[in-house]
């Protein structure tokens, strides 16, 4: 072999050798540190859902307001009017079957009454107004009253009837059993959309109680800060959550 000729580098073909066996290690564990991540994705993954839950309940209570005005020519003149009527008022409530006890009248309001003549303001006595408020389980007795106390305008008095009230008083007894059944919706439907991905949900990440929405039967009027209507004897109570889950394989 001539001088010149190289030999091969034994030392060279080693450090080869042992680079290639670190890179096929490599190769493994960064195989299993992949896997381990999208293991580690797919079970932070989550889902939210929304649910609701919708009951018709009655109410159990109804106010009414009524109010008496008058127009007196001084204020010596209207308020001994006033008073004289606001007996005739109680009178006429009592006879429909209210206790005065049950009556709350509120304080006697009266101003300047002003008129506007060309332009120009001109004093036209004083006005008076007094209004009065029932409560009543008895939502029938309102309504009633409500309807026919407009004959007081038969008895030369100007008083205005409003219509009633309705209230639903029970409402925190309800409000664990609507969440839980909204919630309960929410994990039907958190379901559904999981199996459909090749999923299934896990445990709660997160949970939010919406507002309570308590509107007339057949209504469709949501509010974002919610809604507590009145106006209507039969109402619907909605509870709306808002829930999110984990994910997993």
């Amino acid at each position: 072999m001539s001088s010149n000729e190289q030999r091969p580098n034994k030392t060279s073909s080693v450090s080869i050798f042992f680079v290639g066996i670190f890179l096929m290690i490599g190769l493994v564990v960064a195989g299993f540190a992949i896997k381990s991540g999208l293991n580690s994705l797919s079970k932070n993954s989550t889902i939210t859902v929304k649910g609701s839950a919708s009951k018709n309940i009655e109410s159990d209570k109804a106010v009414w307001h009524g109010r008496l005005s008058y127009l007196g020519s001084s204020q010596a003149e209207g308020y001994q009017t006033m008073q004289n009527q606001k007996e005739q008022v109680l009178d006429y409530l009592s006879e429909n079957g209210f206790d005065r006890k049950n009556i709350k009248v509120d304080h006697l309001e009266y101003y300047e009454n002003i008129v506007y003549s060309n332009g120009n303001p001109v004093r036209n006595g004083y006005r008076f107004n007094q209004s009065f408020t029932i409560e009543s389980n008895d939502i029938d007795k309102i309504e009633a009253l409500a309807d026919k106390s407009t004959e007081l305008l038969l008895k030369g008095l100007n008083f205005e009837s409003s219509a009633p009230e309705y209230l639903y008083t029970k409402l925190n007894n309800l409000k664990v059993e609507m969440i839980s059944k909204a919630t309960a919706d929410a994990k039907i439907r958190a379901d559904e959309i999981a199996k459909n991905g090749g999923d299934k949900i896990g445990g709660i990440s997160s949970a939010q109680q919406g507002v309570f929405q308590i509107t007339p039967i057949n209504s469709n009027e949501v509010f974002d800060w919610g809604m507590n209507d009145v106006s209507s004897r039969k109402k619907t109570i909605t509870s709306v959550v808002t829930v999110t889950y984990f994910l997993e394989k």
